[in-house]
């Protein structure tokens, strides 16, 4: 299994469920973060302390033992291996090799694919998730776009940014929602993706994205008076 440094974790270990909860472990099944895209490895906790390993749909025996005091043995055929709790909930199993540093990520398989499919992408998620709302406010601060500081602000164009929502989502990382006001009453929403640097807005049946904020705000536009 390969390891990853993660500095956060100790700063949010006060928001995890302790390793004794076993039903976290055992009520789901938990996919390797390895960033290898050609191999699926998936662990499978039984409560008989049997763990079924499958990798790409070949599946191996195994055991596992809670150890008490936030410990966990993994006895497999590639050797025995003596974890301590780093970070779990419902979507994320972190857990520290014993006398290292460096963290196994495990993945909720309902979460796996186009979401929590990378050590990035469970960071970011940890990150917006569980860092106290100040360091929150200062990772959403480090966003910057055309758009920062504009809103309540009436705009060359004849329309205005009137508010604007900071959030995260699986799909689009952290993003930024501005509400623009148009003449005649009309108005529309604008998300700005820090995952691929896009400009977008929804219609009834499709997204339309675009590089450039002018773009958008102008389709956004043109979309609104067809309406």
């Amino acid at each position: 299994m390969k390891t990853y440094l993660a500095d956060i974790i100790p700063k949010i270990q006060r928001f995890s469920q302790k390793l004794d909860n076993t039903t976290m472990l055992t009520n789901n099944h938990w996919v390797v973060i390895d960033n290898n895209d050609n191999i699926k490895m998936v662990y499978i906790f039984r409560d008989n302390c049997e763990l079924l390993i499958s990798k790409n749909g070949l599946v191996s025996k195994a055991k596992w033992e809670y150890l008490g005091k936030e410990a966990l043995l993994i006895d497999s055929s590639d050797g025995s291996f003596l974890f301590k709790h780093g970070f779990l909930d419902e979507n994320i199993l972190a857990l520290k090799i014993d006398s290292n540093e460096e963290y196994v990520f495990l993945v909720n398989e309902t979460k796996y694919g186009s979401e929590l499919n990378s050590i990035e992408s469970i960071l970011e998620f940890l990150n917006f998730n569980y860092i106290n709302s100040e360091t929150k406010r200062g990772i959403q601060g480090q966003i910057t776009i055309d758009l920062k500081n504009w809103s309540n602000t009436e705009l060359s164009s004849g329309y205005k940014i009137d508010r604007e929502t900071n959030g995260w989502s699986f799909t689009t990382g952290k993003f930024i929602e501005y509400r623009i006001q148009f003449p005649g009453e009309r108005e529309g929403s604008i998300i700005y993706s820090s995952k691929n640097n896009h400009y977008s807005y929804s219609t009834y049946d499709k997204n339309m994205s675009f590089k450039k904020l002018d773009d958008c705000i102008e389709s956004l536009k043109q979309y609104l008076n067809h309406c």
